[in-house]
Parts: structure tokens; C-alpha cells; sequence
């Protein structure tokens, strides 16, 4: 589980996990079951508040839409 920290709004570890968990848990959960994904998310959230911690850090937003042809 993502532990959310006491002041969640400064934390962008916190933040980046939540987003990225609500984006790519479904594609995990069928690929290797939902048994890892609580600490897979748990460990991203460490690096990437460390990574934040110790460099300006810029995201980039990639949409994507499939649509089925047939």
C-alpha cells in the first residue's frame, strides 16, 4: 500500500505513485497478478520522493487512444 505521508501535497513521491498506480495497476494486475502490487508501488513511491528530493524533476503527460478497428 502507498503510505501516504502527513502533508501530501508537498510529497511528490506520494503523488507521481497514486497517479502511475491508477494508470498502470489493471496491466500489472493481468500480467503478474495482485499479489506484488502493493509493494511494486510502495518502493516506486521511495524513489521517486528521493529522486525529487535531489533534483529539479519535469513530467511529461503521454496520451494515448486505441480504438478498435473492424
Amino acid at each position: 500500500m502507498i503510505c501516504p505521508p502527513s502533508d501530501a501535497h508537498k510529497d511528490g513521491g506520494y503523488n507521481v505513485a497514486k497517479l502511475m498506480r491508477a494508470v498502470a495497476e489493471p496491466f500489472l494486475v493481468s500480467h503478474f497478478g495482485d499479489g506484488v502490487i502493493d509493494e511494486v508501488f510502495s518502493r516506486y513511491q521511495k524513489i521517486v520522493a528521493d529522486s525529487m528530493s535531489r533534483e529539479k524533476t519535469e513530467f511529461v503527460n503521454v496520451t494515448v487512444s486505441l480504438t478498435k478497428r473492424g
